[in-house]
């Protein structure tokens, strides 16, 4: 009988379960769940958040808070040495409104990211890993 061992590379890795069940804290929520003219997200729209960490974010970053937003998306939220980060993810368009505040100096930067895009994923890790080591 012979046994064979999967690669690690050949094993899909899965978001963190405290990832997974924040998203799933969001499906529960119903239209006018913040008030009124508030969304709900759409849980396929959730399906897509936990799929792209899943499949492009790096295991060995800090995951973010995430919170809804009353227009139907989804704010994830880091604090990382001095500064404040977060990326507002809108649908149906899929994107991410990134945005950096160097706390101490009031620094700042935006950029919008397209959520559908390795490439942008890869600027997102590599961005947060340059922020975790001080390269500013």
């Amino acid at each position: 009988m012979s046994m064979s061992i999967a690669s690690p590379a050949s094993i899909k890795r899965l978001p963190s379960r405290e990832l997974a069940e924040r998203i799933e804290e969001f499906r529960s929520l119903k239209d006018g769940w913040m008030g009124e003219g508030s969304i709900a997200p759409v849980v396929g729209d959730l399906d897509r958040i936990v799929e792209s960490f899943a499949n492009h974010y790096s295991c060995d970053l800090p995951l973010p808070q995430l919170f809804p937003t009353s227009d139907g998306g989804v704010s994830a939220e880091w604090e990382v040495n001095d500064w404040s980060l977060s990326l507002a993810i809108t649908f149906p368009e899929f994107s991410g409104y990134w945005h950096e505040l160097q706390n101490e100096t009031s620094a700042d930067d935006d950029r919008t990211l397209n959520l559908s895009d390795a490439d942008d994923w890869s600027w997102l890790t590599q961005r947060l890993r340059d922020l975790i080591l001080g390269h500013s």
